[in-house]
């Protein structure tokens, strides 16, 4: 199955909680570009945007008004790309009983696709983050 951290953490937000959590993830760069790759807004989207410069971890309360502003953008677009997902899963024909392998530590996609399948899934890791820091443990029991 073809599975993208992007892709899936974006077809699981459902709401302002959800677009908050995903704009966690840290990112350097320009608002503009921070809204077409986190949340997949088109250029028409984000064209009021304007130049801002975005540290996720250092500025989190202009990154909430702005998201506060792009929310029903954001909403749309997530529910185009669940849909889409969800689709792209049925057709493959994915049996209930599959895992997650990854080389990564952080567990991000198991626990965003899980989110989105709603249920908790199996993960198997060549190296995890056992931080308790890590939420993706504490969430889906990876460990």
């Amino acid at each position: 199955m073809e599975i993208s951290r992007r892709a899936v953490l974006t077809a699981s937000v459902y709401n302002e909680k959800d677009i908050l959590e995903a704009a966690e993830f840290p990112y350097i760069g320009r608002m503009q570009e921070f809204l077409k790759d986190r949340f997949g807004l088109s250029e028409e989207d984000v064209k009021l945007c304007g130049e801002i410069l975005v540290d996720v971890q250092e500025g989190r309360q202009k990154l909430g008004q702005v998201l506060k502003q792009y929310e029903k953008n954001i909403l749309a677009e997530a529910d185009r790309e669940r849909k889409n997902y969800l689709a792209y899963v049925k057709s493959i024909g994915l049996t209930p009983d599959f895992a997650v392998v990854d080389s990564q530590l952080y567990g991000t996609t198991q626990y965003y696709l899980g989110k989105l399948l709603g249920k908790r899934l199996k993960g198997y890791y060549f190296c995890v983050c056992k931080d308790k820091t890590n939420i993706m443990i504490t969430v889906q029991g990876i460990l």
